[in-house]
């Protein structure tokens, strides 16, 4: 569903404070929620028909509850009414609805706790769709699995898979699941889409289904990508956003409400978006200085305090500490009913709480309540502390391009002491450094690492600054 690792996780990184814990990840399905803390415990809340909260039984929950005890777990994601989870020891484990096998089990039968995928100890990843999965082998290898009706999983057929099946021998950096498509990065950096194309989505100027994954696009830059309902979305190392697919409300951020857009274009001429994150008919996005952006469809889970439905990234408020968004994608809503109208945030400033907006039939915001909101509100969240850190892009890093070796200036902190961290576009630490002394310049080298865009980390005191680092040789 939402992407793996992807950029926006690396933004809430290490935010330890006083010894406090932090949310690392939220996630979306529809109408019901999942979180990661820092301590390694797993957290749901919201719809529990088919034992998607994880929780050992089918009652809905107002407010974040614990996934049993273990607290051993580093990545989580939620589908339509699933959830895949993947253990520190490399074990993936999955729980929830299971009516086209998109728990990989096996079997078509429903989980109502943590089941464990197979015996494989290598997963890196994680993704879902509607009612497939998606996920990363540590040697970057894509396996699927699920629903295929459209050809989603990328198999070349449309059959069903009741396990985790190899995509082919090629190397990924990630993907993200929608409806009934799949988009996704080759460790190249070249763009593909595959499954349902009706709307356009999978681009090329076509309207067809693709049963293999298809080229989208042959630039080599791109980081991070989001599928939407029936909409595609992908972010260039260059900073700028490009979509593809339905735009009936805007949800493309290109200026119009063209219906079908089946070629990939720039949302709008912006330059400086750090994140994306795709919803019910509407894109969210988030700049370097942590505001947050959003366009398409708005049932109140923009977060505007209206219904009104931009057709360009718009700024929602006036707050600059946003550190994470995740929309639903409302993947039920064929089945009637309103589902899947709701966002979830976090924010910088507000110690203890999530923030939600949207539509809350289950008591998916978590406030304790049935009660649906059009902003934002913050409300007690459990474990959620996460202090006075500033997040900046100012810090210096040069030569940026790098074709291995560089620097990174720190005579400006004050706190006498730093931590400087490397991540890769998955959410990899692949280099960190303690510095004793920051009045000083430090030397890295990412020598041993593929071409593709960074982020460097430095935590000094109650300073936190994140820098793009592009890697080109």
């Amino acid at each position: 569903m939402k992407n793996a690792l992807p950029l926006l996780f690396l933004l809430h990184l290490c935010l330890f404070v006083n010894a406090q814990t932090t949310w690392q990840k939220i996630d979306a399905g529809s109408n019901f929620s999942v979180a990661l803390n820092s301590d390694g415990t797993i957290w749901t809340w919201g719809d529990n028909t088919y034992g998607q909260l994880g929780i050992g039984n089918n009652i809905d929950q107002l407010e974040p509850t614990m996934v049993g005890t273990d607290n051993d777990w580093v990545d989580i994601i939620a589908g339509s009414k699933h959830c895949l989870a993947i253990k520190s020891d490399g074990t993936l484990w999955s729980w929830g609805r299971n009516f086209n096998g998109q728990l990989g089990l096996g079997s078509t039968s429903q989980q109502n706790s943590p089941t464990q995928v197979g015996a494989d100890n290598d997963w890196m990843a994680i993704n879902a769709g509607s009612w497939f999965s998606l996920a990363l082998k540590n040697d970057s290898t894509l396996w699927t699995w699920g629903e295929n009706d459209r050809g989603q999983l990328g198999l070349g057929n449309t059959v069903q898979k009741l396990s985790p099946q190899q995509l082919g021998a090629e190397k990924w950096i990630t993907m993200d699941g929608g409806w009934q498509h799949t988009i996704g990065i080759k460790a190249d950096g070249t763009l593909w889409a595959w499954g349902e194309g009706g709307s356009g989505q999978l681009g090329g100027g076509s309207f067809n289904d693709q049963f293999y994954p298809t080229l989208l696009n042959s630039d080599n830059d791109w980081v991070m990508v989001q599928a939407g309902l029936q909409s595609n979305y992908a972010l260039k190392s260059d900073s700028t956003i490009w979509s593809v697919g339905l735009n009936a409300n805007g949800q493309l951020g290109i200026g119009n409400t063209t219906f079908n857009i089946s070629t990939l274009t720039q949302s709008g001429t912006d330059n400086d978006w750090l994140s994306i994150s795709a919803g019910t008919g509407c894109l969210f996005a988030l700049k370097p200085d942590s505001t947050l952006w959003a366009c398409g469809y708005n049932a109140g889970h923009l977060g505007t305090g209206d219904y009104t439905e931009p057709n360009s990234l718009t700024q929602i408020g006036t707050a600059n500490d946003w550190v994470e968004i995740v929309s639903a994608k409302g993947y039920a809503s064929s089945f009637g009913g309103i589902v899947g109208h709701y966002t979830l945030g976090l924010r910088f400033s507000q110690p203890n709480k999530i923030c939600a907006t949207g539509h809350n039939s289950h008591g998916q915001l978590g406030d304790g309540t049935t009660t649906s909101t059009i902003t934002f509100t913050c409300t007690a969240g459990t474990g959620l502390h996460i202090g006075k850190i500033n997040v900046s892009s100012n810090i210096i890093i040069y030569p940026n391009p790098t074709t291995g070796a560089f620097q990174i200036d720190l005579t400006t902190l004050e706190s006498p002491n730093a931590t400087v961290n490397v991540y890769n576009a998955v959410g990899a630490l692949v280099a960190t450094q303690q510095v004793n002394n920051v009045g000083q310049l430090i030397s890295s080298n990412l020598k041993q690492q593929p071409n593709g865009l960074y982020l460097v980390e430095v935590i000094a005191g109650e300073q936190r600054m994140v820098k793009k680092l592009q890697l080109q040789r």
